[in-house]
């Protein structure tokens, strides 16, 4: 092998080495990114059912109240009720904030 050709492949190596190298380094970059993309989805999930967990929460809490001042004014049990599809018994729960 004469000098030029050992030069010409010891460049070519170099060059492969590098572009292995660059390619690794993009490889870990774009990982990267994604976990934290996934990282930064999964915590507005986390938000999300934390604010539908309130949302129901306040609306259990808004039920009870809105049925307690409907008793309160005189509706019977009974036709609360029929309005909202749930037995007279658990109506009752319904008043006491248990359901």
């Amino acid at each position: 092998m004469t000098d030029e050709e050992l030069q010409a492949h010891k460049a070519k190596a170099t060059a492969e080495a590098l572009a292995a190298h660059k390619a690794l380094q993009d490889a870990r970059a774009a990982e990267k990114a994604l976990a934290e993309s996934h990282a930064a989805a999964q915590e507005r999930m986390r938000e999300e059912a934390r604010q539908a967990r309130e949302a129901v929460h306040e609306a259990l809490r808004g039920r009870v109240l809105a049925s307690r001042r409907a008793q309160h004014a005189g509706v019977p049990l009974t036709a609360l009720a029929e309005g909202m599809g749930v037995s007279a018994p658990m109506m009752t729960f319904i008043i006491k904030g248990e359901r």
